[in-house]
């Protein structure tokens, strides 16, 4: 048997195994994060065709440069509930349910959301899905306003959303 052959049966044998071993398109997603009367509110963006609606595991917010420990967190299977079915026009607000009060957002701070779940597959097991999305609250006359902070088509975090922050380090968030 030549080479040939040989490395096209490889080929044919490997490839499909690998496209199984990596990540689905959709898996790790941008959150979009909304203000409700001075509160974030994190929700998901539209689905695609054939994407089915996520259900949220949990969701955490963490101040951006201090290590990544959550200072606000809701894990609905650690609590017992059900996972909510999160449509693109819903939203999860900061600091409801828990079990203990959300700290208050201070303006000039970089945050960070996250929220971790899953979503049916058209055929075999659920698929993860990570949504993930950075916000700033700043003080408008008094009034806190939230600002979502979306990437650039370079990758860089648009902090300039935010008004003049305090520098972060690189490697923390601050891109």
């Amino acid at each position: 048997m030549s080479r040939l052959p040989v490395s096209l049966l490889l080929i044919g044998v490997l490839v499909p195994g690998l496209a199984r071993c990596a990540s689905p398109a959709g898996r790790y997603q941008q959150a979009l994060v909304q203000e409700q009367q001075g509160v974030p509110c994190f929700g998901v963006p539209a689905i695609r065709t054939g994407d089915a609606p996520a259900k949220i595991a949990g969701v955490s917010v963490m101040e951006v440069g201090t290590g990544g420990a959550a200072i606000w967190e809701r894990d609905f299977l650690r609590d017992g509930q059900a996972e909510p079915t999160l449509a693109p026009d819903h939203c999860l607000r900061y600091g409801d349910g828990g079990t203990s009060p959300a700290p208050r957002l201070q303006p000039g701070k970089r945050y960070q959301v996250e929220m971790w779940g899953g979503a049916p597959a058209q055929r075999g097991a659920p698929q993860s899905r990570s949504f993930n999305g950075y916000f700033c609250v700043v003080d408008a006359g008094g009034s806190p306003t939230v600002n979502a902070v979306l990437q650039g088509k370079d990758g860089t975090l648009r902090w300039d959303a935010c008004g003049a922050l305090p520098a972060q380090p690189m490697g923390q968030g601050g891109r």
